[in-house]
């Protein structure tokens, strides 16, 4: 029971992303042209994956966690929908989300 469950589940996610491909193409394209226009920014959100601080993000661009940190920022207050961030102790760790 809980096998079909789960498996239909997993066809109507597929059946949402086919459906959705041409907005979320859309999306990328005026997200990346408003917001990505500078490799280091490019670079900040690629590797925005939800495992990463904004301390980590800073060092693999060669930049600081502050400029991490006013990016996302003004990715949040831009594009709410495109980000969601986890934050414990040890800090912020955004994840983007297409």
């Amino acid at each position: 029971m809980e096998e079909d469950v789960t498996e239909l589940l997993r066809e109507a996610v597929r059946l949402l992303h086919i459906m959705a491909r041409p907005q979320i193409i859309e999306l990328r394209e005026r997200f990346s042209s408003a917001m990505l226009a500078s490799a280091k920014r490019r670079k900040m959100w690629d590797l925005m994956d939800g495992n990463r601080s904004l301390t980590d993000i800073g060092r693999k661009v060669g930049t600081t966690a502050e400029a991490v940190r006013q990016f996302l920022a003004e990715v949040e207050a831009r594009w709410p929908e495109l980000v969601e961030v986890k934050k414990s102790g040890a800090g912020a760790f955004p994840r983007r989300l297409i």
